[in-house]
C-alpha cells in the first residue's frame, strides 16, 4: 500500500506528535525533503510517486532509529535506577539481577562465575577479609554442631556476607561499582 502525502499533511504529522524527537524529524523533512523537492522537478507522475514513496521509505527509517534509540535510553535510564535503589534490604535478589544483567551485556550467562568471584575479589581486598577463611571457619563451626553434610556443603560465599552487616553494605557497593563498570 502507497501512501502520498502533500507537503502539509507531512508537517502536521510531524508536528503533532510534539517530542524532540519529532521536532528533529519536522526539522528534518523541512530542511532536507523539501530541498530536495525543489531541485529534482518530477518529469512525470511516477516519478513523483517514486520521490514520495522515497522520501516515506527514509522518514520510516529515521523514526525507527530514533525509536531504538529511545529503548535504548529507556533501558540505560532503568539500569541507572537499579543500581541506585539498590539497598540491603533485599541485597542478594537485587545483587544477583545486577550481576546477571552485567554477564549478559559481557556476552551470557557464563559471565557470572567470573563476575561473582571478581566481587568476592574486591570485598576481600577493600575490607581486608578472607570470604574462603570465614567460609572455612564457618562449615567447621557447623560441623562441631551436628549440622547435616548436605547443609554445610550448601553453604557460600554470601552466606558468609550476610552474617556481617559491614560486609553486606561493602558487597552492594562493590555490586554497584561493577554495574557501572559493565554496564549492567
Amino acid at each position: 500500500m502507497l501512501h502520498l502525502w502533500t507537503e502539509k499533511g507531512a508537517w502536521l504529522h510531524a508536528k503533532s506528535l510534539n517530542t524532540d524527537k519529532a521536532w528533529e524529524a519536522y526539522e528534518t523533512l523541512v530542511d532536507d525533503y523539501y530541498a530536495v523537492k525543489q531541485l529534482v522537478k518530477p518529469q512525470s507522475i511516477e516519478d513523483l510517486i517514486i520521490l514520495q514513496a522515497q522520501s516515506v521509505k527514509d522518514l520510516k527509517t529515521q523514526v525507527a532509529q530514533q525509536a531504538k534509540e529511545i529503548t535504548e535510553n529507556k533501558e540505560a535510564v532503568q539500569s541507572i535506577r537499579d543500581v541506585v535503589s539498590l539497598n540491603t534490604a533485599d541485597w542478594r535478589n537485587d545483587t544477583a539481577k545486577l550481576i546477571t544483567r552485567a554477564a549478559n551485556k559481557l556476552g551470557g550467562n557464563e559471565h557470572i562465575r567470573d563476575l561473582r568471584k571478581e566481587s568476592y575479589k574486591l570485598l576481600d581486598t577493600r575490607f581486608g577479609v578472607s570470604l574462603e577463611i570465614r567460609l572455612t571457619n564457618k562449615r567447621q563451626r557447623m560441623a562441631l554442631e551436628g549440622a547435616g553434610k548436605s547443609k554445610i556443603n550448601a553453604l557460600n560465599h554470601l552466606d558468609v556476607i550476610a552474617e556481617d552487616k559491614k560486609l553486606v553494605e561493602g558487597y552492594v557497593a562493590i555490586i554497584k561499582d561493577m554495574s557501572i563498570k559493565y554496564g549492567g
